[in-house]
């Protein structure tokens, strides 16, 4: 992403923490903000640049550490009281704050500042020295040409959402405008590795996190460029199916059409889950779901609809199922992620293969728990005849069932609908969103379950 967009993108921030935002206030801030941004953008890039080059994957002890030792330093240059939040081992939660009004309602911003792993052999560049590239004039990037690119580690997903949260903080300082809040900021440190101590972290520490209003920056702009507030993500829960067959490979030619071939069984189960149009066919899956509310309802009417435009540049024929995108991702869903089975290359050997397995993801809405998607699974495939197991069948397994089986759960997080806003502070051209696909761990849940708070998301 451009250095200049990348601080940008959350700027927009700034405009709702002052009261009373009437139209000429949101144009003086955005001029005040662009102007900030204009005379300290080489200081802004700096400290950008600075940050990126520290490695930051969650499992890489040291350097995480550094990670969170930096934005203690930057937090407290502006002034903010700090904190390391810790669970044990894992990377620490670095949670600043502003000095607080007991008048004023408070105001938690989330980002995180791991990031996912690297394989070097697939970046034109070191991934932790941040380079500025523009294609149009190559070696020869210019931080002010709205073309330049900064390639590095996390350079959007998300050091750029912190980023843009200290300048939004240094802008409107410059501008003399005071937060109508309290303001606390909330980095996480292992949120690609799916929050596996957040939940901890939150509890041990609920009395400083005790908030208002979260704010999740870690989602993406809408598919047509604006930036978007959103209300809602999908939760997830994944699986992971196995097929057995023989307890060893054979020989298709004199085996095949009488061993049983997993790879086969596997796709005909895959095809009993799910039609085409991407509705789920599990028995019941359906019932607990909430139908979408009156307001969110009319909230989808002003989505942009981007579908015309994705199918061109997704070069898609047609989408699954009736709708538009902004109305089928309130729907839940499986997917499947990967099939492996009869090992992988150009040249396949002609053999059956002992197992075969696939890899889904059902997307979660409101009232459908990942508790009640994994209990619904596993009575349909009893249903259809196979003898599910927690692991890799027996001997004795193999031989007393015909359809063996192994299904076993993966990570999961619920999901929720915040109830819809209309903010008069948003800027005209900002999406106002219901849901999004989610990703982020902290979004919505454990944030939601441990400390009750409503969030929304950027």
């Amino acid at each position: 992403m451009t250095a200049r967009r990348g601080v940008l993108a959350v700027l927009g921030l700034g405009l709702v923490w002052p009261a009373s935002p009437a139209a000429a206030q949101t144009t003086y801030l955005n001029d005040s903000v662009r102007t900030f941004v204009s005379r300290h953008r080489p200081a802004i890039l700096q400290e950008f640049v600075e940050f990126l080059a520290i490695p930051n994957l969650a499992s890489d002890t040291a350097n995480i550490r550094k990670n969170a030792d930096a934005l203690v330093r930057m937090l407290q240059r502006r002034g903010l009281e700090t904190q390391l939040l810790g669970a044990g081992d894992a990377p620490p939660a670095v949670l600043a704050r502003s000095p607080a009004d007991p008048t004023k309602h408070t105001v938690t911003f989330y980002a995180h500042y791991d990031g996912q792993p690297v394989n070097k052999a697939d970046w034109a560049h070191d991934p932790w020295q941040p380079t500025l590239v523009n294609a149009g004039t190559p070696g020869a990037a210019d931080s002010d040409d709205s073309a330049t690119r900064l390639y590095a580690r996390s350079s959007s997903d998300d050091k750029a959402a912190i980023i843009g949260l200290l300048t939004a903080l240094d802008a409107l300082r410059a501008a003399g405008v005071p937060p109508s809040v309290n303001l606390k900021f909330f980095f996480e440190g292992e949120e690609e590795a799916g929050s596996p101590h957040l939940h901890e972290i939150l509890a041990a520490h609920a009395n400083v996190l005790q908030s208002d209003l979260w704010v999740i920056c870690d989602g993406p702009t809408n598919q047509n460029g604006q930036p978007q507030l959103v209300f809602g993500s999908r939760g997830v829960v994944s699986a992971q199916l196995t097929a057995f067959g023989p307890n060893r490979a054979l020989h298709s030619g004199h085996y095949g059409n009488w061993a049983p071939n997993p790879i086969v069984e596997l796709t005909h189960v895959l095809s009993r889950l799910r039609t085409t149009e991407g509705e789920v066919t599990i028995p019941h899956f359906y019932d607990a779901v909430r139908p979408p509310t009156a307001s969110e309802r009319d909230a989808l009417e002003s989505v942009p609809n981007v579908d015309a435009r994705l199918k061109a540049e997704l070069g898609l024929a047609r989408t699954e199922g009736q709708g538009a995108l902004a109305e089928r991702i309130m729907k839940p869903g499986l997917n499947v992620d990967r099939i492996e089975g009869g090992g992988t290359g150009p040249n396949p050997a002609n053999a059956i293969p002992s197992s075969a397995t696939a890899y889904l993801d059902f997307r979660l809405v409101p009232d459908l728990t990942p508790e009640l998607v994994k209990a619904q699974l596993e009575r349909y495939l009893r249903e259809l005849g196979y003898y599910v197991l927690d692991g890799p069948p027996a001997a004795s397994d193999r031989v007393a069932h015909p359809k063996p089986s192994f299904a076993r759960s993966g990570p999961s997080r619920g999901a929720t609908w915040c109830c819809y806003l209309r903010w008069g502070a948003a800027h005209r051209h900002t999406c106002l969103n219901n849901t999004s696909g989610g990703r982020s761990s902290a979004f919505p849940s454990p944030i939601t379950t441990t400390t009750n708070t409503p969030r929304t998301k950027i």
